[in-house]
């Protein structure tokens, strides 16, 4: 993963890794609803109903997987017995390089019938995966986190436009997901609705989708800066 420098592009290339990574989900057919919820200028949510990332023991490293995966550079999400076999994203380099460089996050996953969660802080665990009785997500994955100012700078904030365009976008590309999108009205901008359900029936086929609230496909410099996934 390559986010091209510490300015507002680079700060919103975290939001597009993790959202890559639950679209991954979809991709494998293993998912098909996505949630994007800005929750101030600086703390994002994005969920999947997918499988959710694995918590056995990594053999290796002989932390949870999950733990790994978070952590460690290159751990990847392939290596217990083919379970968890998407093309590359979160839950592989990515999702580890968006921790390092968030203040905080948070992770919660829903997997056979079981809820697990845990903190970080810049790359690092603040706490052992714990097994919870009840959470917010009834299957898959959540993460919520804030990019570190450390890295950021204090003046760059989430720009609503940004992440609602690219939630579009992704929901264009890949027919049948639903993407639900959820933002303070504070934080809006003109044409970006508070909430918004994001389903194209034909994907990429359908041609009267807008990215800037004109017919057509507008906006052409975020759909290609933000359509794209890297591996490595």
């Amino acid at each position: 993963m390559y986010i091209g420098g510490t300015d507002l592009i680079a700060m919103h290339h975290l939001v597009s890794e993790v959202l890559d990574n639950a679209m991954d989900e979809v991709v494998a057919g293993h998912a098909d609803k996505v949630d994007v919820k800005l929750i101030d200028n600086a703390t994002i949510e994005i969920s999947d109903n997918g499988r959710g990332i694995p918590v056995d023991k990594h053999p290796k490293f002989k932390l949870p997987a999950a733990e790994v995966i978070m952590t460690t550079l290159h751990s990847g999400g392939k290596f217990s017995n083919n379970n968890y076999k998407t093309s590359g994203g979160l839950h592989g380099v990515g999702v580890s390089v968006v921790n390092a460089l968030s203040k905080k996050l948070s992770l919660e996953i829903a997997r056979d019938k079981k809820v697990y969660t845990q903190n970080y802080s810049q790359g690092f665990s603040k706490n052992s995966l714990k097994k919870i009785k009840k959470g917010s997500i009834k299957k898959g994955t959540k993460i919520v986190f804030s990019p570190d100012p450390e890295i950021f700078g204090d003046e760059i904030n989430f720009d609503s436009s940004i992440i609602y365009n690219m939630a579009k976008a992704k929901a264009y590309l890949i027919p049948n997901v639903e993407i639900n999108w959820t933002c303070p009205k504070s934080l809006t901008k003109k044409n970006i609705p508070t909430s918004d359900k994001l389903h194209y029936s034909d994907g990429k086929t359908n041609k009267n989708l807008s990215f800037d609230g004109k017919k057509g496909i507008g906006n052409q410099n975020i759909t290609r800066s933000y359509s794209y996934h890297t591996s490595n």
